[in-house]
């Protein structure tokens, strides 16, 4: 325990595989809760005839050293328009998940809404694009026009599927392409097999 504080007090004791509750995550996120399994002796040595802390105390005392570190960050999030599979573009709220070195980075979206402000928004959970799935990704020089507004596209080729995706601006569209890119040079070599 004592070394855990000391070599931890910069930065945490664990990592969390997710999203803290307040990023995009209709699933509500993950809530990290301080449970300890027995009183700290290190903060409060109670065989010493100091009383023993109290669950809470230790968990306010175990709080203000440490932070819990989450591994994927939400990086970018906003609208975009994806092609149909059949037929024109749709509207929907994405939200570009952070990958690391064991794990892709993930463009998660929504229908019927931004998650932030519509309960009814639906996350499709078996629809996200997985980064390092992602062979080829192309900012289209043209816009496109959707709704009667002329939007700048890329395009992101998988081994599975095209997509091609709009965005309001240049500069918005050029940030999702960025982020692409940098996710895919994080691929291992292995998984170019």
């Amino acid at each position: 325990e004592k070394a855990c504080l000391e070599r931890t007090a910069q930065h945490g004791c664990a990592r969390v595989e997710g999203t803290p509750t307040d990023q995009a995550n209709t699933a509500g996120g993950i809530t990290i809760k301080c449970q300890p399994p027995q009183p700290s002796w290190v903060r409060a040595p109670y065989d010493m005839g100091v009383p023993p802390l109290n669950p809470q105390a230790q968990c306010s005392d175990i709080t203000r050293t440490q932070a819990p570190v989450f591994m994927t960050p939400i990086r970018k999030e906003g609208w975009l328009w994806k092609n149909g599979r059949f037929s024109g573009y749709n509207k929907r709220y994405f939200a570009f998940e952070q990958g690391h070195m064991h794990r892709s980075a993930m463009m998660r979206y929504w229908v019927q809404g931004n998650p932030h402000e519509t309960a009814g928004a639906r996350e499709r959970l078996y629809k996200a694009i997985i980064v390092w799935d992602i062979k080829d990704v192309e900012d289209l020089r043209k816009t496109q026009v959707i709704e009667g507004e002329p939007r700048w596209c890329f395009k992101a080729t998988l081994f599975y599927r095209t997509y091609t995706l709009c965005a309001e601006t240049q500069q918005e569209r050029d940030e999702w392409v960025s982020l692409i890119i940098d996710a895919m040079s994080r691929r291992h070599p292995e998984n170019d097999q």
